[in-house]
């Protein structure tokens, strides 16, 4: 009876070894200290328990491979958790490039390629929100919408590169 309580326990060290193997993520070196410390821990346990080295042998075993199927177990879940890490690095470092472009992309959508003042997008999504925040803050409000007359007869007498010339300039002095 005693022998077999002893047993139990001895098996119970083995298996803790292994949940302990899933549970913490140990870098491999740890895993060595950890689960050889136990298998030496055990080997002297077995010899005070079995002083007369019944069964000793197959607990020894058994109690080796347990020790490095754990090493191995937390090698292995060690290194998925590293190379989770940093894929998780590299995937926030790729959402905050994707930040920074899509930014960009929304202040070119909002801008005319020609006059770089802001474009029809811009009068009819951004400036109503601006406006209303700016009147609720009792700011002072003023536009400006320009109507260049004879437009069309200016750029079929110049041409469209003379006509596009024309469109930057207006625009220049409207900002200044």
């Amino acid at each position: 009876m005693v022998v077999r309580e002893r047993r139990v326990v001895i098996s119970n060290s083995v298996y803790i070894s292994w949940c302990l193997s899933f549970v913490l993520v140990l870098k491999p070196w740890q895993a060595i200290v950890l689960f050889l410390g136990n298998y030496l821990c055990y080997v002297a346990l077995s010899f005070v328990i079995w002083p007369s080295g019944e069964v000793v042998y197959q607990n020894l075993t058994n109690a080796a491979l347990a020790a490095g199927v754990s090493i191995i177990m937390a090698s292995v879940f060690y290194t998925f958790y590293v190379r989770s890490f940093y894929d998780r690095m590299i995937i926030n470092e790729q959402l905050v490039h994707i930040n920074e472009i899509n930014e960009q992309l929304q202040e070119r959508v909002l801008i005319d390629g020609l006059t770089k003042v802001h474009n029809r997008r811009f009068f009819d999504e951004i400036l109503p929100r601006k406006l209303t925040g700016m009147l609720a803050e009792g700011r002072v409000v003023g536009a400006l919408m320009f109507d260049i007359d004879f437009f069309k007869d200016y750029n079929d007498t110049y041409g469209h590169q003379a006509g596009g010339t024309c469109f930057q300039r207006f625009a220049q002095i409207a900002q200044d």
